[in-house]
């Protein structure tokens, strides 16, 4: 199952662009400020300097909306680049600017990227516990930013689902889908009928996690690497009920869609779960392939669990292929 591809949609969920004002040096700095946000993923540094330019003009003229959108921005930028310590830092002067605001739904934006830099620490107690925040602060308004608070939720899913709370991990992404359905972002819609659909998956819900798979790929054409992602977990679904050759088709189909997919396309859980339906039919040497194809070239490519995931694999081939040494190895 790919994280990744919850936090890369929740961008579109965790920054507000401002309103306009009718003041002139107001109007540039949130110009300047929602340029940053389109750019921000692409070209980090120039986004890094727009914000900071941003910044200063803001505090010059004492506004705190355009402060606010820098800091965050800032505090993303350097998330992505794994300097949490600095991220923190901007976060944290963020979270002031919109207290000083007496905006709930912004605070609890800041509150939310907090949250997110735990969670990719793996400090989940503290990512659950601002996370938390975040959420009764939205829940208590009498105005709910509902796409906000559907992201939440399906962040709340993840972090716990990482943290093995399985029950409640479900319960978030069905809140999530019913936060997400009071909007009309169809597209933040389906990443929460996946994060369902993977719920279900994990408690062996097979034709309930089929249905959100299916919804979820309802709107995706445009995205290869997520479909490839969706027909992978789809020859889970066929192999685990014991259907071998609806299950290879679907794999094949989540090759075609990888092909499309250049530099997103995630060969690791392709090739890994893959293997799986050999093994199911004790076809060891060819699921052996697989894996070994699975290894990336660097190895610290893989989170830890995928790792671990991957050499118990490896050595529980190489048991059944009577090759002791290799698995001992692994």
């Amino acid at each position: 199952m790919r994280t990744q591809i919850f936090i890369v949609a929740l961008y579109l969920l965790i920054i507000h662009v401002s309103l306009w004002s009718q003041q002139a040096d107001t109007a540039l700095i949130n110009a300047s400020n929602a340029h940053a946000l389109s750019i921000l993923i692409d070209s980090p540094e120039t986004a890094r300097k727009i914000c900071l330019k941003s910044l200063k003009e803001s505090l010059k003229c004492d506004y705190l909306e355009g402060q606010g959108d820098a800091l965050i921005r800032l505090g993303i930028i350097c998330r992505n680049e794994l300097n949490y310590s600095k991220s923190y830092l901007f976060l944290n002067q963020a979270l002031s600017v919109r207290r000083q605001q007496k905006d709930v739904t912004r605070e609890s934006t800041v509150l939310m990227n907090i949250s997110i830099n735990y969670f990719e620490e793996n400090k989940y107690d503290s990512a659950i516990y601002v996370l938390n925040q975040a959420i009764q602060f939205l829940e208590l308004q009498n105005k709910i930013d509902y796409s906000l608070l559907g992201g939440e939720y399906l962040l709340m899913s993840n972090i716990l689902e990482e943290f093995s709370e399985d029950t409640e991990s479900l319960r978030y992404a069905e809140k999530s889908i019913w936060a997400l359905q009071q909007t009309s972002s169809k597209n933040d819609l389906n990443f929460a009928f996946y994060a369902l659909a993977n719920r279900y998956l994990q408690k062996k819900s097979l034709d309930t996690a089929f249905i959100y798979f299916n919804k979820a790929a309802e709107n995706l054409e445009n995205s290869p690497a997520d479909l490839a992602d969706i027909m992978t977990n789809k020859g889970i679904i066929y192999m685990i009920k014991g259907d071998f050759v609806q299950s290879a088709k679907c794999y094949q189909r989540a090759e075609e869609w990888l092909q499309q997919a250049g530099d997103e396309a995630d060969y690791f859980h392709y090739y890994f779960n893959k293997s799986r339906l050999y093994f199911a039919q004790n076809q060891w040497a060819e699921g052996l392939q697989l894996l070994q194809k699975a290894i990336p070239p660097d190895w610290d490519e893989l989170d830890c669990l995928d790792q671990v995931f991957l050499m118990t694999e490896l050595a529980d081939a190489y048991q059944h292929l009577e090759q002791y040494d290799s698995a001992y190895h692994y």
